[in-house]
């Protein structure tokens, strides 16, 4: 029987089947083995009290199937785990709630020593519930402490949990680790302020690995979707963070003294005064090599992207992002090296539709695409505010040094337009740099060099 409760049967093939139907009978036959293996190793439960006993004793089973859903009262307590486990739905969908009787502690907890996975690949549908409908609990659904790992796969659900205390609604980690290879984490709220969906502090090797999975429709005022900060790292390769919602900044993730590394994986649909993709501060570093940032918005600035901290881009693509004034696809009062990858799409209420410089912020440009953003005053492509440095770098012999895109361009063409939506001209629709002004409508390509801090032709403008 599978995990959604069907039973297999035996394949016989003759040998006059077809090499795809040996393939598929081959397959079948493993599927079985699976099924078998698992229905073997597994050890049911019924009950909160049963779960705790066998995931606690230092000699129980290495992997526990919930056989029915559980109402946690006042008689339940958290299930320490300090040795390696796997917990999943014995088969179908089971349930475990919050009752308003058991609020003030995690349902999990990982300390030194012990590795939890949630869901497993033949198993049912596991599914932690935080209660909603008005329970509000002064913790998270689980609790990664130091020394202890987390595993999310698919099959395993975190939802609906208020942590009305601390932050992190899904999942806190202090000094441990978290890998999420597959599941849910949706509909928990940080009501403590940061990480609705997931929270991480520490350093000395404490950080989330995404690989999969979706994180959505969290909620908190920092960093709806991630929040991690004191040194510890986030590594995104795949998954997706959507529909995320912050009140203040971070609506997908919040990098507070952190580092990011984004190789792939999708950021969308999220949304925040500022930064409604990503938001890091002064103290982080982002590296974005691949994934996509796109569909976010802002009230205010950074659509896709807010850049206080070293923001380096060298693949990936942010794009269809917006902000109601400042910095469509990104805001930038940091610094902004573009080496590669694509910022396209994406729309400004005021200055900068693709990228917006602060007077404190630095932007170096030797490679990528700027293309087909919009702002509704100035810098349609790039927008260099008063003391910003920006520069665009000439034509090397390794290869291209990027290209802004003017007017005139069709499809890819940056463009400033008014409240009717018309162009207008001589506001830079490729790059606008408010000390001088200097402006170019025209396309910046690889054999054109652009330097905020040179006027005139010299400096590329027209």
């Amino acid at each position: 029987m599978n995990r959604n409760g069907v039973r297999g049967g035996v394949c016989v093939c003759a040998v006059v089947c077809g090499f795809f139907v040996l393939a598929a009978c081959d397959d079948f036959n493993r599927s079985l083995e699976d099924d078998i293996d698992f229905y073997r190793s597994v050890t049911p439960v019924s009950s909160w009290a049963e779960l705790k006993s066998a995931a606690e004793g230092t000699a129980g089973p290495g992997l526990i199937g919930l056989a029915g859903d559980i109402e946690l009262d006042s008689a339940a307590t958290t299930i320490n785990i300090t040795r390696p486990l796997t917990v999943t739905a014995f088969e179908g969908r089971r349930v475990v709630r919050r009752g308003a009787a058991f609020t003030a502690d995690p349902l999990f907890r990982v300390d030194a020593g012990g590795g939890l996975t949630l869901g497993h690949s033949q198993g049912g549908t596991l599914v932690l519930d935080g209660g909603a409908g008005g329970i509000q609990a002064n913790a998270p659904l689980v609790s990664v402490g130091t020394g202890g790992a987390l595993t999310l796969q698919d099959g395993a659900v975190l939802q609906n949990n208020d942590n009305n205390a601390a932050s992190g609604g899904g999942v806190y980690v202090a000094n441990g680790s978290f890998e999420m290879k597959g599941g849910t984490i949706s509909g928990n709220s940080g009501s403590g302020d940061r990480g609705g969906g997931v929270y991480v502090i520490g350093v000395g090797g404490s950080g989330f690995q995404m690989k999969g999975g979706t994180i959505s429709g969290n909620s908190s005022e920092y960093g709806s979707g991630v929040y991690f900060n004191s040194g510890s790292v986030f590594t995104m390769t795949g998954g997706t963070i959507s529909g995320n919602a912050a009140s203040r900044e971070g609506g997908g993730v919040y990098a507070a003294n952190g580092s990011f590394e984004m190789n792939g994986g999708t950021i969308s649909n999220n949304s925040s005064n500022s930064g409604g993709g990503v938001y890091f501060n002064s103290g982080s570093v982002f590296t974005m090599t691949g994934g996509t940032i796109g569909g976010n918005s802002a009230p205010f600035h950074g659509g896709g992207v807010y850049a206080s901290g070293s923001f380096e881009m060298s693949g990936g693509t942010i794009g269809g992002n917006s902000a109601g004034y400042y910095g469509g696809g990104v805001y930038v009062s940091g610094s902004f090296e573009m080496s590669g990858g694509t910022i396209g799409g994406n729309s400004a209420g005021y200055y900068g539709g693709g990228v917006f410089l602060s007077g404190i912020g630095v932007f170096t440009m030797n490679g990528g695409t700027i293309g087909s953003n919009i702002a509704n005053n100035s810098g349609g492509g790039v927008y260099v505010g008063d003391s910003g440095s920006f520069k665009k770098e000439p034509e090397t012999a390794g290869g291209a040094s990027g290209v802004i895109y003017g007017s005139g361009e069709g499809g890819n063409s940056n463009l400033v337009k008014d409240g009717s939506g018309s162009p207008v001209d001589d506001k830079g629709h490729a790059v606008y740099v408010n000390n001088g002004p200097k402006k170019r409508d025209n396309t910046a390509g690889p054999g054109v060099t652009l330097d905020s801090t040179v006027s005139g032709p010299s400096g590329g403008w027209e």
